[in-house]
């Protein structure tokens, strides 16, 4: 699920189990851009859950670096998200 090498892309730096709100479990994500920048989000475990099956990782540790578009389902799950923007 990389993106090609001669594209920059947004990158997982940060990934960790996290409280939520409502007391159960969470995965903290935090983006690092091309540009330096950096934004986070939280996702519920089973988003999480699914989004690692899908970057087929067994740990958490395991996403940092990898692309952000893997937590939606890769570069095709992202242009859907994005489809009509």
């Amino acid at each position: 699920m990389r993106a090609p090498s001669d594209q920059p892309v947004a990158r997982i730096a940060r990934a960790a189990v996290v409280p939520g709100h409502d007391g159960s479990a969470e995965l903290f994500v935090e983006i690092e851009y091309p540009s330096g920048g950096r934004s986070s989000l939280s996702l519920n475990a089973e988003v999480a859950l699914a989004a690692a099956d899908q970057a087929g990782v067994a740990d958490l540790g395991q996403l940092v670096g990898m692309p952000w578009h893997v937590l939606v389902g890769g570069v095709d799950g992202a242009r859907r998200l994005t489809k009509g923007n």
